[in-house]
C-alpha cells in the first residue's frame, strides 16, 4: 500500500510540473531582441574590416552573426543579408571575391567562392535604358 501512494504522489507531482508555464516577459524579449541586433551589427562591421587581412576571418564572424540571429529568433536586416553569399555564407566584397551586375532590373551578384548566382530585385531604383536614337 506505501508503494501505491508514493507512486500516486509522484505521479501528481509530475502532473503539477507540466501545468506551471514560463511567464510571458515582452520587455525582456523587446530588449534581447535589439542587443541581438546591436551585436550583429557589430560582427558585421568587424567581418568588413577584417577582411583584408584575415578572409576566414570574417567568414567566421558572418557565420556567428547568422548563427546569433537563429538561436535568438530574429532576421537579418536586409541591408546586412546582401553582404553574404546565400548559398555558402561567406563575407562578400565586390571586386574582391564575387561580381556584381545588372541586369534587367535585377541585381546579380556571382560568388567566386562558390561559383553560383544571388539575383535581387532592384525595387524603384531601377535603372532604365533608354534608345538614343
Amino acid at each position: 500500500m506505501l508503494f501505491l501512494n508514493l507512486f500516486s504522489c509522484q505521479h501528481a507531482f509530475k502532473h503539477d510540473a507540466f501545468l506551471w508555464v514560463m511567464p510571458f516577459r515582452p520587455a525582456q524579449r523587446e530588449r534581447d531582441r535589439t542587443l541581438t541586433l546591436e551585436r550583429i551589427q557589430t560582427l558585421f562591421h568587424e567581418a568588413a574590416t577584417a577582411f583584408s587581412e584575415h578572409p576566414e576571418r570574417s567568414h567566421r564572424y558572418v557565420e556567428m552573426a547568422r548563427k546569433l540571429a537563429m538561436r535568438m529568433n530574429v532576421s537579418l536586416p536586409s541591408s546586412l543579408k546582401r553582404h553574404f553569399c546565400p548559398h555558402c555564407y561567406r563575407y562578400l566584397l565586390p571586386g574582391e571575391n564575387c561580381r556584381v551586375r545588372t541586369r534587367q532590373h535585377m541585381l546579380v551578384v556571382y560568388c567566386l567562392s562558390c561559383r553560383k548566382y544571388a539575383k535581387l530585385p532592384l525595387r524603384g531604383r531601377a535603372i532604365s535604358k533608354k534608345k538614343i536614337t
